[in-house]
């Protein structure tokens, strides 16, 4: 596994505001062991993998709020994704550290079926449906990013 420091996105450090905001939940994150936690068939980890699907959304100008569900887009658990880092009876804890909207995306991201783009579509709720859809795309496009660069063939 490759221990590659994690950069969320190419900041100032004096942005206060960005390491306000990022700083406290990439720590969360190490604390429950994303950083120790295996993705892509054990050749990185999952705290690389949710730091730059953030930082993918970041780059594309998503919200805030979208920014911050990509950093935790699969702490619960997906159907590809299996292991679940925080269990969903403490989805008041991530709520309370990133916000009840980025929370909602979390949630409905780890939810999605195998199939996310179709459901997605199914999906009548346009904010929630348009904010999913920017999510999946950064999720896919960060992993195909991570293969081609690493010449890499897992998941």
């Amino acid at each position: 596994m490759t221990d590659t420091k994690v950069v969320l996105t190419e900041q100032p450090d004096d942005d206060e505001e960005f390491r306000k905001m990022f700083l406290p939940l990439i720590k969360y994150l190490k604390e429950v062991g994303c950083d120790k936690q295996k993705h892509s068939n054990g050749t990185r980890n999952l705290l690389h993998h949710l730091v730059s699907v953030s930082a993918l959304l970041s780059e594309r100008g998503s919200s805030d709020d979208l920014c911050k569900a990509g950093l935790f887009h699969s702490i619960y658990g997906t159907a590809h994704f299996k292991h679940k880092t925080v269990s969903l009876d403490e989805r008041y804890k991530i709520k309370e550290l990133i916000g009840e909207w980025a929370e909602t995306l979390v949630y409905e991201f780890c939810m999605l079926p195998k199939d996310r783009k179709s459901s997605i579509m199914k999906l009548e709720d346009a904010p929630l449906r348009n904010d999913l859809i920017d999510l999946a795309y950064a999720n896919y496009d960060e992993q195909r990013i991570w293969k081609e660069k690493n010449d890499d063939n897992s998941t």
